[in-house]
């Protein structure tokens, strides 16, 4: 796993017709897997619905890491924020605050060197880093942002390319979606679904893996947005607002 400001790099030639990308991925920060996770930043090259080849990597520990790890990956590629043509971003869902400085740096970036943006729904990066065999063999269930007794979910049916029917469903729901399904979930979430008694020890099921790499390859069949319409999915409303509605209506 690389360190804050740490950088990788796979030198290739450039194809025609590939466009400068640099892809985040913050968007899930607390569920990483341990030495599987690429959470950070990626800058490499895509062809429009074709390839994308990974140029430079670097991980970043925490939010607050996101532009060093930016800058990072610019300056080993020789680049600056006006080379790139594309930024995409894993928009969710995930962490409030994750998702809004995610977000946000890619609009600032996008803003001073004129690239395109790409808005790259969480579900459909963590979907590649699921084995091809699962992918064609299982429908796929991608549950993630999941608090207290619900999460969001997204749905995979066998041998196709990107999730549908996303949205919040409770745990009951997500345990009866999940038989004979393979679950993509967090490993904190698995261990309540058993503590509920809704899945038993034969629950099929692999963590999510949250890689800048794979949102790069998910924007090369994406079509970009302006940057100002780049917006965070998320799941519920922030606990803050909730509350406050909830303190409102007692006032009234």
């Amino acid at each position: 796993m690389w360190g804050a400001g740490e950088v990788g790099r796979t030198l290739v030639s450039v194809m025609p017709g590939m466009l400068c990308t640099l892809a985040i991925e913050i968007s899930n920060p607390s569920p990483a897997v341990v030495g599987k996770c690429g959470s950070g930043v990626a800058l490499g090259d895509v062809q429009p619905g074709g390839a994308a080849v990974t140029r430079a990597r670097s991980a970043c520990g925490k939010a607050d890491d996101l532009m060093t790890a930016v800058d990072a990956v610019l300056k080993e590629a020789g680049k600056s924020a006006r080379d790139l043509e594309r930024v995409a971003v894993s928009v969710g869902p995930g962490g409030y605050t994750s998702l809004r400085m995610a977000v946000t740096a890619a609009k600032c970036i996008c803003r001073v060197g004129g690239a395109e943006s790409v808005a790259i729904p969480t579900a459909n990066a963590v979907l590649r880093r699921v084995p091809i065999e699962i992918r064609d063999g299982d429908r796929v269930i991608i549950a993630l942002a999941w608090k207290r007794n619900e999460t969001w979910r997204a749905i995979v049916e066998r041998g196709e390319k990107e999730p549908g029917n996303g949205g919040i469903i409770t745990l009951e729901e997500l345990a009866q979606e999940a038989t004979g399904a393979h679950l993509v979930a967090d490993h904190w979430l698995v261990p309540q679904l058993r503590k509920r008694g809704l899945a038993g020890d034969g629950l099929y099921c692999s963590e999510p893996v949250f890689d800048a790499e794979s949102v790069l390859e998910a924007s090369a069949g994406s079509k970009p947005i302006d940057p100002f319409e780049l917006m965070p999915m998320y799941p519920r409303k922030p606990e803050a607002v909730r509350l406050w509605e909830q303190g409102k209506g007692r006032r009234h």
